[in-house]
């Protein structure tokens, strides 16, 4: 990969990326080191053909992570109009220290990973989807995505009080949960929950239909009457396999719009 083509293509994307359904379009969950599936699922669905956004979460935990964001920049850097990294709480380690973290810590000097991955978008819309790696940000339209700060140089620390990095933090960290109401408090880990309230009020405010998330591997695969998807694709964790195929022109108005796979 070249880092100074990447540089530029990546600062060229703003936080959220605007699609329009005239591709074939493939989600893929969080990959944690899996450069297997990774490759997989690109040459199962050849970019140029196909279009492909990833949601998060390329290194830690798995195996090869090192090799799995090598080989997703360096289809990026071939691709830029048709694969899309979004960043998970993984990718901005430096200002969220979250555990294990083998990939940043075995790192030594080598600096590029540390200014390409914080520049990675946050969020992907095409027809009724909104695609992002953890939890909706408390927003009124779309457009707000893009005012949203990605604290580069300051680290982090968890639970959160309110302030200007709320939202940031709840598309990188936050949680779903199955239960009524808005702001449900923090977990045991220090993540954000979220209830049914609070994803109908969002998604009632930004036009979306269907949500397509990663990030917590113990949520329900779907969601508040098939309208949040959580999707992980990755030997990493002992759950399935899956991603989810948007078929080209095809309106998304629930999960089962979608063509949901599960990979061996």
């Amino acid at each position: 990969m070249n880092y100074q083509n990447l540089i530029k293509i990546l600062e060229k994307e703003k936080n959220l990326i605007e699609l329009k359904n005239d591709k074939n379009t493939i989600f893929v969950g969080d990959t944690h080191g899996d450069s297997k599936i990774s490759k997989i699922v690109i040459e199962k669905y050849p970019l140029g053909e196909n279009r492909i956004v990833f949601v998060g979460d390329y290194v830690d935990r798995g195996p090869k992570s090192k090799e799995n964001i090598d080989y997703l920049f360096e289809m990026k850097e071939k691709h830029p109009d048709d694969l899309y990294l979004l960043g998970g709480n993984h990718e901005f380690f430096p200002l969220l220290n979250c555990n294990p973290c083998d990939f940043w810590m075995n790192l030594g000097a080598d600096i590029k990973y540390r200014n390409l991955l914080p520049k990675l978008p946050l969020a992907v819309s095409i027809d009724g989807i909104i695609a992002l790696h953890a939890a909706l940000p408390e927003i009124k339209n779309l457009e707000e995505i893009n005012k949203i700060i990605k604290k580069e140089e300051r680290e982090l620390y968890l639970p959160v009080s309110k302030g200007e990095n709320d939202s940031f933090m709840a598309m990188i960290w936050g949680d779903f949960v199955e239960r009524k109401g808005k702001f449900k408090g923090y977990s045991g880990k220090g993540r954000p929950e979220y209830g049914e309230d609070y994803f109908n009020e969002i998604m009632g405010q930004i036009g979306k239909n269907v949500l397509i998330r990663g990030h917590d591997y113990h949520a329900p695969e779907k969601m508040y009457e098939n309208r949040c998807l959580t999707l992980f694709t990755t030997c990493a964790y002992d759950v399935p396999k899956r991603i989810a195929f948007l078929e080209k022109g095809k309106a998304a108005i629930t999960i089962d719009d979608l063509t949901i796979e599960r990979l061996k």
